[in-house]
């Protein structure tokens, strides 16, 4: 029988100061300060879950491409990823209808974050098919959900997603 280490119950990306359960990764602020573009610090199949919540939109599409990979490097077997991301086909047609009927109001702020730093500025803009397309042709089985974070004026979708 070998000897094979069980792995981290689970992390978060990009965590900022919030306080969490989990080992927070986050370059700044982390409990591990760690620039998630440069890799992640786990060896293989090390990690039960992945979470992240409003971080993945700071990233370039290549540098949420190369972490999706990373994650999917040090995710244990069974092992999943829980991501919420700004949904902007969803911002762009609430913001269409106007004011008064589901409006927009913080369509610059959901578009672009606040920009008052690398780190709060949006680099890619997802909608749900659009990632979910990607994530499955690099092999994961994903599911999506709405989610009311947010909402109205920064609508959200959740991604979960567990390699195949």
């Amino acid at each position: 029988m070998t000897n094979v280490p069980k792995p981290l119950q689970s992390i978060e990306l990009g965590g900022g100061r919030s306080p969490l359960s989990r080992v927070n990764v986050d370059v700044q602020t982390g409990d591990i300060r760690q620039d998630v573009r440069q890799g992640l610090p786990f060896p293989d199949c090390s990690i039960g879950e992945i979470h992240s919540s409003d971080f993945y939109e700071h990233l370039t599409f290549d540098e949420g491409l190369a972490l999706m990979r990373e994650c999917r490097r040090v995710l244990a077997l069974g092992g999943m990823v829980d991501f919420t991301i700004p949904d902007m086909e969803a911002a762009f047609r609430y913001h269409n209808k106007g004011p008064g009927t589901g409006w927009c109001s913080d369509l610059e702020l959901c578009v672009y974050g606040d920009r008052s730093s690398e780190w709060q500025t949006h680099k890619a803009w997802y909608t749900p098919t659009m990632l979910k397309y990607i994530w499955e042709k690099e092999g994961w089985r994903v599911e999506l959900q709405h989610t009311e974070h947010g909402w109205p004026s920064q609508p959200k979708f959740r991604i979960t997603a567990w390699p195949k």
